[in-house]
């Protein structure tokens, strides 16, 4: 049963109404940065609520099947919902939590008010010298969850690419993404590469890629 009752859709309605003047009042830093400006769907209290509701199904997921005795590395944290599931359940999980420098901004707000602290902070995954500052732990899961670097591109060589970034950091990689955001190509290498593939809902699967392999 879930653990989103009454009354934390009434706190993400507060969270959406708060961001919505936080964006209209703000619109340069909104508005005018491609990278700020797909924080407007969190304006939408819905929009949270589902969001919500899928990374509980994650949190459960990894609990049932990966286990609550090892760390895990959230990477691209956003508002939170991760981190806020796995408070609703209890903390069964040990997350720190990252965010890229240029997007560290666009959410803080939101997560001030679910009080979500952001753990780590990096530079663009995609550039040469990309690094998680002042990292110490070598976390047993690094979770790329919806993290398009992995999945926006047309083969695997991309999704490989940035998977082998996080060699310094994790042992394994849980990529985590709806069927439909892979490529054919893709598809078939996860599944071949992947360790084990666990469905968490309908079109949702997540991957378990130990990165010493690639």
């Amino acid at each position: 049963m879930s653990k989103v009752t009454d009354k934390e859709i009434k706190l993400l309605e507060k969270v959406a109404n708060a961001h919505l003047y936080e964006v209209m009042g703000n619109k340069d830093r909104y508005i005018n940065k491609p990278d700020n400006f797909s924080t407007v769907q969190y304006m939408n209290a819905r929009g949270h609520v589902d969001q919500l509701k899928l990374k509980e199904m994650i949190v459960r997921c990894i609990i049932d099947h990966v286990g609550t005795s090892e760390a895990f590395l959230n990477m691209g944290t956003a508002c939170g919902h991760l981190e806020y599931a796995n408070r609703l359940n209890h903390e069964r999980l040990t997350i720190s939590s990252c965010e890229w420098d240029y997007q560290y901004e666009c959410c803080e707000k939101i997560r001030d008010m679910l009080g979500i602290q952001i753990s780590y902070r990096c530079n663009d995954v995609l550039s040469d010298d990309f690094e998680i500052r002042d990292c110490k732990t070598y976390f047993d899961h690094v979770i790329l969850d919806r993290f398009f670097p992995v999945y926006r591109a047309d083969t695997h060589h991309r999704t490989e690419e940035v998977l082998k970034k996080f060699k310094p950091y994790a042992k394994r990689a849980i990529l985590i993404e709806s069927d439909g955001n892979w490529t054919k190509e893709q598809w078939s290498w996860l599944v071949k590469t992947a360790e084990r593939r666990i469905k968490i809902s309908g079109e949702w699967n997540m991957f378990l890629i130990k990165l010493e392999n690639l």
